[in-house]
């Protein structure tokens, strides 16, 4: 007898697997990993990799799991402390870019500011830290140092952008900062009130974004990258428009809390209808538990989730954290992915941020 799979059922089972790599079992410890896309805005298909990996041909990424034809990245995830290179030939030849922060899309990319959008072809993983030092350790009646260390700034930088897609003119900052009016910036000749569309983080800032001078008025702070602040409206619990809206900031660690704002509530990700992050969508921040999803609407309704760099949301079927939970740590595009039946059944939830 002759048996045929179906191209349905292959892809439920690959779904199945890559749903079993981001359910995470109780007590595990984080690992850091990327997650590459095969369409913009962390969405389509997706293949998850860890460091010390690489792809020498991104075209042989399974044709199953990839929409055939289209076997190039559209966007890419980053969890944790990673550099990722990408080549625009095979087995990691021609021209090529590297960094260390997810990316909603590839056109363009700082720092190179070219379109890598459709170009990419290999691709290679690697811890962002080099190895620990081998230098001889002192000897064991040598006397301990008595001058303290004082810490450095954050490493990394903060890059504010005029237009969108980290293009036109910008500001550049390696360090804490505290821009209070922004019509009067001490590297810039123009002012930048207003002007605001893209902001590029790297490394260990975050920014607090205020809509009037001297950090009053509407807050809200960023802990990644945002091509575009237009979307912030998905991130602002009343849904305001921070595009070109912008009178204040300030740059900070990302382990340090706002000196100026009141609420000073970190985005942790985003809930969606619809699957592809579509729909109506409920915001999610650092610390955010709900008891019963029916108190917000939203009791049987998600079917796709975006989640932050450095955190996890638990979701339970039933209320009061009952029943079947699921931890995501990833953008998902689908619920179905899971195994379990996970669509459109989550009743509570708790957002974790990883330590």
């Amino acid at each position: 007898m002759k048996f045929t799979i179906s191209p349905w059922f292959s892809r439920l089972v690959i779904g199945m697997l890559l749903a079993f790599q981001t359910i995470e079992m109780q007590g595990a410890e984080a690992r850091p990993y990327v997650v590459l896309y095969s369409n913009e805005n962390y969405s389509g298909a997706s293949h998850r990799m860890t460091p010390g990996e690489s792809l020498e041909d991104v075209d042989t990424l399974d044709s199953i799991l990839w929409p055939a034809g289209s076997a190039k990245v559209g966007s890419i995830e980053i969890q944790g402390d990673l550099v990722v290179e990408f080549w625009d030939a095979k087995v990691f030849q021609g021209n090529s870019v590297s960094f260390s922060q997810s990316h909603p899309s590839f056109d363009p990319i700082y720092p190179s500011n070219q379109n890598w959008k459709g170009r990419v072809a290999s691709v290679r993983v690697y811890p962002a830290q080099p190895p620990a030092s081998t230098a001889t350790p002192p000897k064991a009646n040598a006397p301990a140092a008595q001058t303290p260390v004082r810490p450095g700034p954050p490493a990394g930088e903060v890059r504010i952008y005029a237009d969108a897609g980290f293009s036109g003119d910008f500001l550049t900052y390696n360090r804490p900062a505290n821009e209070q009016n922004l019509n009067y910036v001490s590297q810039s000749r123009s002012g930048w009130n207003d002007r605001i569309s893209s902001i590029y983080i790297r490394g260990d800032y975050s920014v607090v974004l205020f809509q009037d001078a001297n950090f009053k008025g509407d807050a809200l702070r960023i802990d990644e990258s945002v091509s575009n602040l237009r979307d912030l409206r998905r991130r602002d619990p009343a849904r305001r428009n921070w595009n070109d809206a912008v009178s204040s900031f300030e740059i900070l660690g990302k382990n340090e809390e706002s000196r100026f704002a009141e609420r000073n509530q970190r985005y942790a990700g985003t809930l969606y209808e619809d699957a592809n992050f579509q729909g109506e969508y409920f915001t999610l921040y650092d610390g955010q538990e709900i008891r019963n999803l029916k108190d917000e609407g939203w009791n049987d309704k998600v079917s796709s989730i975006m989640v932050e760099r450095g955190y996890k949301v638990i979701l339970w079927k039933d209320s009061d954290f009952r029943g079947e939970s699921i931890t995501i740590d990833l953008h998902q595009p689908s619920m179905h992915s899971f195994p379990g039946r996970w669509n459109d059944q989550a009743s509570s939830l708790r957002v974790v941020r990883e330590k």
